[in-house]
């Protein structure tokens, strides 16, 4: 398998710029996205029938804000979505089922997108989306090679220290997203952004130095 490229500055330029519409949107992008999911893929949604609906709408949301707000850290949505493919290989997911899930994806955003950049957002968002799923069908983070990370940017492997940040990332990036689409007033979301940084530190860290507690 040739591991598709990493987006270049003007495509992740276009993705950042086109999340915040994303996440304005009513319905929200990740309740249409199931809802699309179900009707054109039931063969596929099967796999999340049995998950909370809404949990399974804020996983999504928070690993796709994960996703954008990381662009200048490959090395970390490399480690990130690695160990992400391999939870998916253990519910179940198989490799032919990611294209269905690119392509419900961009059908659902395209429709969300200001008419006038939809097809070239679309196609940047394609370009993100295929190199997530080159990573996702690596067994091995070090095999996945990211063209625009720096030549002195070391492969990392997801140590237990490591993916505890994440998830606390995760969650915080969530809670942030979901505050700033329905409430941008709201008073928490100065104490999320503050814990936010905290983590975001605690990770940068980390990911430079592997020992540390």
């Amino acid at each position: 398998m040739t591991m598709p490229m990493f987006p270049d500055n003007d495509q992740i330029a276009l993705i950042e710029r086109s999340f915040p519409q994303l996440l304005s949107v009513t319905p929200s992008i990740t309740e249409q996205f199931y809802q699309r999911l179900s009707a054109d893929h039931p063969d596929i949604f099967r796999l999340f029938e049995d998950a909370d609906a809404a949990g399974q709408q804020q996983k999504l949301l928070a690993a796709m804000t994960l996703l954008v707000t990381n662009l200048n850290q490959p090395t970390l949505i490399d480690s990130y979505f690695q160990a992400l493919g391999e939870r998916h290989q253990q519910y179940g997911v198989r490799d032919e089922m990611f294209t269905p899930f690119t392509e419900t994806w961009l059908l659902v955003i395209t429709a969300c997108l200001d008419e006038n950049n939809a097809s070239i957002v679309s196609a940047a968002w394609r370009q993100l989306l295929n190199y997530v799923i080159g990573v996702m069908h690596y067994a091995d983070v070090g095999k996945a090679q990211t063209a625009s990370a720096p030549d002195n940017t070391a492969d990392s492997v997801l140590s237990p220290h490591i993916a505890d940040l994440l998830a606390q990332q995760q969650r915080l990036i969530t809670q942030l997203s979901l505050s700033a689409s329905r409430e941008p007033a709201a008073q928490n979301l100065l104490a999320d952004l503050a814990e936010l940084r905290l983590v975001s530190s605690a990770l940068q860290l980390a990911l430079s130095d592997p020992q540390s507690p």
